[in-house]
């Protein structure tokens, strides 16, 4: 019985270590954000 809430308790550990992975997974920008980030920069700098 102790072994199943240990297994447990680290399958509960596993889902919340990945959903906070997810959470915090930085979203790819496309490219047009890409070309603009870029164009503004360039801009910025003349």
């Amino acid at each position: 019985m102790f072994a199943y809430v240990c297994l447990a308790v680290l399958f509960l550990f596993v889902i919340i270590r990945l959903s906070m992975y997810a959470f915090k997974r930085k979203r790819v920008p496309t490219e047009d954000e890409l070309e603009k980030q870029l164009l503004s920069t360039i801009n910025q700098r003349s």
